[in-house]
């Protein structure tokens, strides 16, 4: 498990003027869950776990310099650092700038140099999907913001329509979520009945919004999250991508047991694959190498009957495609 981080973005930094916040939770099955990086400054592949559950925190950087982050556990854990740009369960590698399993040692973490202030987002999650329990994580330097935003998801829901879910934790004097929307990832509005009272309940709820009116093209989410106080802040951002059907070929369908996929000229090349199901919760990933027919095979034998996506993605393309489980 000991492992050596490269040295030119992290390393150990002790001094007075530290202050350390530590927040305590606890990692369950009822988490969502992603194939996690490997270790690295930046992380450059991903793990062969999948399904590993995570938890992710906005975490604000109000100055540049050093902020050590430290996950403690009794269970193997591991912390991924992700930009400004957001965390993507979907694509785990975006936007990553740290992945580290030791630390110290034993716990999980790093110290990693701000250039740049403004909100960033750390993932807890397992070294391997079968491990989770309680832990503790602790920061110095900075804040880890007082509403946790467990999971927000945005996929295709029924007809043309995106469904919107989050799933919050430790809520207190919160107005309400209202959810944006934009297409370029960067001008976002107010949807039209987007706003969602908070139930300000300390266990968190799970939350969920459709959107009836998408539009065309990429289609980019967000919440702004209304304190009583007045004050706002910002959720991660999650994107539904059009649909691109043209090269992505799923058989039989339904299916049963296994799912063939073959994707035109994209022989021997490696794909990540996502499954969601209808209401948009991911529930199976998985990287893979395509045969010399462009063609791989998928294993459905967990999934529950009903309909599901699949989504690929290779050379920075994606394709999306519905199928049903039998």
């Amino acid at each position: 498990m000991l492992k050596i981080i490269p040295a030119l973005l992290l390393w150990i930094f002790v001094t007075p003027v530290f202050c350390q916040t530590t927040y305590n939770g606890n990692l369950s099955s009822s988490d969502p869950g992603f194939n996690r990086p490997k270790e690295g400054v930046p992380p450059q592949s991903l793990s062969d776990q999948n399904n590993i559950y995570y938890q992710v925190f906005p975490f604000d950087v109000t100055s540049a310099g050093p902020i050590s982050f430290t996950l403690s556990s009794t269970w193997n854990n591991f912390l991924v650092l992700y930009s400004e740009a957001g965390f993507l369960p979907a694509a785990p590698l975006t936007n990553a700038l740290v992945a580290n399993d030791d630390f110290n040692g034993t716990d999980a973490g790093f110290t990693y140099e701000f250039t740049n202030t403004g909100r960033y987002y750390i993932v807890i999650c397992s070294n391997t999907n079968k491990e989770s329990g309680p832990y503790s994580l602790s920061t110095t330097n900075g804040s880890l913001l007082p509403l946790k935003i467990m999971s927000f998801t945005a996929g295709k829901g029924t007809g043309k329509s995106n469904l919107i879910k989050w799933k919050s934790s430790e809520e207190s004097n919160l107005l309400a979520y209202y959810v944006q929307r934009s297409n370029d990832n960067m001008n976002y509005i107010d949807l039209a009945n987007g706003k969602v009272a908070a139930s300000n309940i300390s266990t968190g709820k799970t939350y969920s919004f459709t959107d009836n009116n998408p539009g065309s093209g990429n289609q980019y989410y967000r919440l702004k999250i209304q304190e009583i106080s007045g004050a706002n802040s910002y959720s991660t951002i999650a994107v539904v991508k059009e649909t691109v059907v043209a090269n992505l070929k799923v058989f039989p369908n339904p299916a049963s047991d296994r799912l063939e996929l073959t994707i035109k000229n994209k022989q021997n090349n490696f794909v990540a694959v996502t499954i969601f199901n209808e209401v948009g919760t991911l529930v199976q990933s998985g990287q893979y190498k395509l045969n010399s027919m462009a063609g791989i095979s998928i294993d459905i034998q967990k999934l529950t009957m009903g309909r599901y996506f699949i989504k690929t993605i290779t050379d920075n393309e994606e394709a999306t495609v519905m199928f049903i489980k039998n």
